[in-house]
């Protein structure tokens, strides 16, 4: 005897919750540790991918001799200057320049600064660039903070643009003894001092 031909929707209706039955099925311990497996396998391939390598004495060392070498590069901070005159070694006409985080009347300043002196009229700086090696050249600079100050070791510094009596602008990178480098541009107003050379 023949079925009577079935509804095409009955059919799909009917595989839609024979498929249904197969998926929520309660898993067997086998399929559950299957699963399992899977998410710690994807967990650890997680953090193995944000874990940090175990610390390298070599390359910590090496890191430690390059900071004493380069310096531990600061480009943040130091975002005020201003200039002053200055005598030089000798008695004659120099200039001081000085970097803080914020403006400050005091010379020196009270709070953390950059100073460096060079034994030129700051008029004759325009465009030219001052070096120091080994602590020689055509001045001195110091980094201060707290009463503690710690010499210039070496650098330079590449000045722009000065206007006589009004500004004068550069850029510095200069490495200090005790291992900290700094790299700033500055643009310094000039701040009128009462001081005469001998």
């Amino acid at each position: 005897m023949l079925e009577p031909k079935q509804n095409a929707a009955e059919v799909t209706s009917r595989e839609k919750t024979e498929r249904c039955r197969n998926l929520c099925k309660p898993m067997t311990r086998s399929r559950r540790f299957l699963f399992a497996m899977g998410i710690l396998v994807a967990v650890d391939v997680g953090c193995a991918r944000h874990a940090k390598p175990a610390a390298d004495p070599d390359a910590e060392h090496i890191q430690r001799l390059a900071a004493s070498a380069f310096g531990v590069l600061q480009t943040n901070g130091y975002s005020y200057a201003f200039v002053t005159g200055h005598c030089g070694p000798t008695d004659g006409p120099g200039m001081a320049l000085y970097l803080l985080d914020q403006r400050h009347d005091a010379v020196p300043p009270t709070t953390k600064y950059i100073r460096v002196r060079i034994w030129q009229e700051a008029d004759s700086l325009a465009h030219q660039k001052v070096q120091w090696q080994e602590s020689r050249g055509p001045g001195d600079a110091d980094i201060c903070s707290a009463g503690s100050c710690a010499a210039m070791k070496s650098g330079h510094i590449d000045f722009g643009t000065v206007k006589a009596g009004k500004s004068l602008e550069g850029e510095l990178d200069l490495l200090f003894t005790n291992g900290i480098r700094v790299r700033k541009r500055f643009h310094a107003g000039y701040r009128p001092t009462h001081f005469s050379c001998p």
